[in-house]
């Protein structure tokens, strides 16, 4: 069973029946009219109503793949997060340090007397 409702957008919902609810337990929907009175339907059937992904899912042939590749897959980000834990670790004392060792020495411009 399907059920459509459009608001501003269009949402689709697929029902399955679920059998059994009415076996123990009687359910009634009341309404009330216009004049005050109520007025008591018995529930015949229970429908539960799930919203159908519009985006694709992935098979689980496919899940699983990725679910393989998960570890091997390097992005930017999470290369300048290391870094940037590395760095952290070390401290800012550690950054100058390596800034005076590998850095050129900048020559005194003028010459001799």
């Amino acid at each position: 069973m399907f059920l459509s409702l459009c608001f501003s957008l269009c949402f689709r919902f697929k029902g399955t029946k679920k059998g059994g609810v009415t076996e123990n337990a009687s359910y009634y929907i009341f309404t009330q009219c216009p004049d005050g009175a109520f007025e008591a339907f018995p529930v015949n059937g229970w429908y539960n109503f799930v919203p159908q992904a519009k985006h694709r899912t992935l098979t689980a042939e496919e899940a699983e793949e990725e679910w393989g590749r998960r570890n091997k897959v390097v992005n930017h980000f999470s290369i300048m997060l290391q870094r940037r834990l590395r760095e952290q670790e070390r401290g800012p004392d550690d950054d100058d340090e390596e800034g005076e060792k590998g850095g050129k020495k900048k020559k005194k411009k003028g010459g001799r007397g």
